[in-house]
Formats: C-alpha cells, structure tokens, sequence
C-alpha cells in the first residue's frame, strides 16, 4: 500500500501578489511534475494570455490520478478543488485541497478534505448542485460522495457505493454531471484481464439515491482526460476507448450523446472507429493510410454551434503518442463521408512523452487547449481559430500532467460540472468569426 505524504506547500508570496493583485481570478490551473516520475507535485496558473506563473504551489503529494476540478459553492462563488491521489488501491483515500481563484495567497488551501472527511479514492469527477459538491472516484469500492459547502466546511454527509452485477467485473466511476436537478454518473465495468462490458449512465437524485440507469453503447470512457465527457445544454457527450487500448485502433472507439431532458435519457452514437474505417477515412482525411489507423477518440468540445472539437489519442508501434484534433458538425460526423481534410484542426508529429489529451475552452479568452507532446516534452497548445502555439515544459515549470480552465467569479451557477470540460456556454462571437475564417484560409 502506498503511503501517502502530507503536502508540503511552498509559496512565492512576492511574485504572486505581484501577478494576481486586482484581478478577479486565474483562467487556467495546471499540474505539473517536478520529478522524473508521473506524480504531480506542484501547480501554475495562466492569467488570460499572460505567461504561466510556475510553482505556485508545491511539495504536493500524491501519484498519477492527481485531478483539478472548478466548481462553485452554496454562495456561487467560484473554487478550484486540487484532488491528489493517494495511491492505486482503495486506502489511503485521496486529499482534495479547496482555493478560492479571486485570491492572491495560495499558500493555505480554504479546506483540505482528506482521511477519514473523505471516502473516495483516485477522483475523476466532481460535480456541483446548490450548496453541495458532488465527488466519484474510480477505485474499488467506486463511490459517489457529498460535501456540503456552506460556510466553506466541505463535510460529507452522505455516500453511496456503485457495484456491478456479474461478480467478476469491478464498477468504476468514470464521471459526473449536474442537470435539472439530478446527477448523471458514467460507469465502466472491466474485469482483471480489461475485458469491458457497455458502460451505464446511472442517474441520482440529489440525495444519492438511485432513480433509474441507461446501457450505454461505449466502452471504457477514460475520466481521467479532461474532456472525455461534456455537459452542453441538456445533452451529455462522452468519448470512449472502445475496451482495451492497444498500439491499433479500437473499432469500437465512439462518440455518444445522452439526452437528459427526459425523464428516462436516451443516447445515441454519434461517430464511431467502425465507421470511420468503413468509410477509409485515414486516407480521405489525409492522416494516414487507412490500414494505419490507431487513433481512438478521447476528448472533445462543443461549442455554441454544435461543432465538435475532438482530440484523437494513437500509438504507433514503438508507443510513440500520435495525436490529431479534427472538428466538424454532429450532422457531418454521422455521414463520415463527407469529412476530408479541412476538418483536420491539427496533427501533431508522434512524440514520446506522456501527457493525456485533455482537452478544454476558456470562453473568456477564446483559446482552445490541448495536451500533448514535441519529442521527449510535454506541452499545453492553445488555439484561438487560427493559430496554434503552446507553453513549453520550461515556460510551465514543469511537465504537463493535468489541466482546468476555472469559472469567472462573477458569474455563478446553480449547478454544473467541474470535471472532463464540463458545462460551458461554448465559444463566444469573437471567436466564431476567428473560427470561421480559420475554416476559410483552410479551404483555399
């Protein structure tokens, strides 16, 4: 069992207050890793398009599952909760560290939840109703707990336990939304030698009871990618793995959209790997030759036309990451033939350093990011319609591990998301009109 290290947090008091005096909040929070191994231990901050502020906090502890997840409390006010996880078994349960973005010290979280205040291991979704927080982890025993925020006190009140019927399979939850007053949690179900069944979509009222569930077509969505799922509108995207990943494709890699506006949700497969290699789509996107095709679909955002941003995780046959970014409209990716190359966004050349394919928007700077690599260096790209560029591992502080893009203080919600992307309003005009002239330079 691994042990758990009590956070040690240093911080820069002079240069921080010099950044982040007057400003109202921080736009994007990430995890960085310090060390050689995968275990992030320190975080920065993107104020608008300035450059990274490094090391704003460090000596966190913790291994690879570490996750930051925005959300607001019983008063509306935005928070950012810094999940490190403890270890890959189900004890010592994970501490999630609470700071407020509109504020200039970061040296002491607002509250530490960890121990016995928190029972869920290895986080990988948070989501947020009323005066209460909502936390699932994947670990086994996979749970869903509660935390009431008022008065910024995060006690859990309540918990409940996801289990899988067939004894030979483990739960593990994979992510959380808020909507109309309920809790939608995405499963998965693997056995030890990662066999998948179809992952459920369970549904709970805001007291962790059970109200209904739905089978989903996917398979083994991964929630520890920021954007692996989004909550837009009353529709839930969720990307999957399609089961077991491997150095070729899975045909089974998809795309899914879950109507939660009804009283019982209904999904439906939006695009999938089967019919992207029915279509031969490596070759007419220009990508590769279709017999090469290893890409799976991993993260996406929708934007406020319902366009599709979405990142595709590959490997080659020496594990090298290979990543594309590809957009196009629902009705587009359901007719697969219609795509061609325009709606490739992106290509990134195979790069041997691991940094998920996270993916998120930061609606207030029209910039879309990305995780991915150069060579042996992880980086975090933006893309704001025209260009890309990106913050190099020297620029960061550190490599990229995880990222989130926090919510304006001035403009609460009763519920959402903070995990995976999220509930976002989408791109704003400004960077519709960047977006389309994009599209058009690419077109010529």
């Amino acid at each position: 069992m691994a042990i758990f290290k009590k956070s040690l947090r240093l911080f820069a008091a002079v240069l921080a207050c010099a950044v982040f005096a007057g400003t109202a909040s921080a736009d994007v929070l990430y995890l960085g890793i310090g060390g050689s191994d995968y275990a992030p231990d320190r975080f920065g901050l993107i104020r608008g398009k300035e450059a990274p502020t490094k090391n704003v906090v460090t000596g966190l502890g913790g291994s690879a599952g570490a996750k930051a997840f925005p959300f607001r409390n019983a008063n509306g006010s935005s928070r950012v909760a810094v999940a490190q996880c403890s270890s890959y078994s189900s004890e010592p349960t994970d501490t999630i560290d609470i700071y407020d973005p509109s504020k200039t010290d970061w040296s002491t979280p607002l509250k530490e939840i960890g121990g016995s205040s928190n029972p869920v291991t290895n986080v990988r979704g948070l989501a947020y109703s009323g005066k209460y927080i909502y936390i699932c982890g994947y670990n086994t025993p996979s749970t869903i707990a509660r935390f009431d925020t008022t008065d910024e006190k995060y006690a859990n009140d309540k918990n409940v336990q996801v289990q899988c019927a067939s004894a030979s399979y483990d739960a593990h939850c994979e992510g959380i939304v808020a909507y109309g007053g309920y809790l939608y949690v995405i499963v998965t179900y693997s056995d030890s030698m990662y066999n998948y069944l179809n992952s459920k979509l369970l549904k709970y009222d805001t007291d962790l009871t059970l109200k209904s569930e739905i089978t989903l077509n996917s398979r083994n969505t991964d929630g520890g990618t920021t954007g692996a799922y989004m909550l837009n509108g009353h529709s839930l995207y969720i990307t999957s793995i399609g089961g077991s990943q491997g150095a070729v494709c899975n045909s089974n890699s998809m795309i899914e959209k879950v109507d939660l506006s009804t009283a019982t949700p209904s999904s439906k497969t939006i695009i999938s790997n089967d019919a992207l290699l029915t279509q031969q789509q490596g070759d007419v996107l220009g990508i590769c030759a279709s017999a090469d095709w290893s890409y799976n679909f991993a993260s996406l955002y929708v934007d406020a036309s319902d366009n599709l941003y979405i990142g595709m995780n590959g490997y080659d046959s020496s594990w090298n990451n290979s990543r594309i970014v590809i957009s196009a409209s629902e009705t587009a990716l359901g007719d697969p033939a219609t795509l061609t190359a325009a709606n490739v966004v992106k290509k990134f050349a195979p790069f041997s350093a691991y940094v998920p394919p996270h993916m998120s928007f930061d609606t207030n700077n029209a910039r879309l990011y990305f995780g991915a690599g150069e060579g042996t260096e992880t980086k975090l790209f933006f893309y704001d319609g025209l260009t890309w560029d990106s913050y190099s591992e020297t620029e960061l502080g550190a490599k990229l591990s995880d990222f989130c893009v926090l919510l304006d203080s001035t403009s609460p919600a009763p519920s959402g998301s903070g995990g995976s992307g999220g509930c976002n309003a989408g791109f704003g005009a400004l960077v519709l009109v960047v977006i389309a002239l994009g599209a058009a330079k690419r077109r010529k």
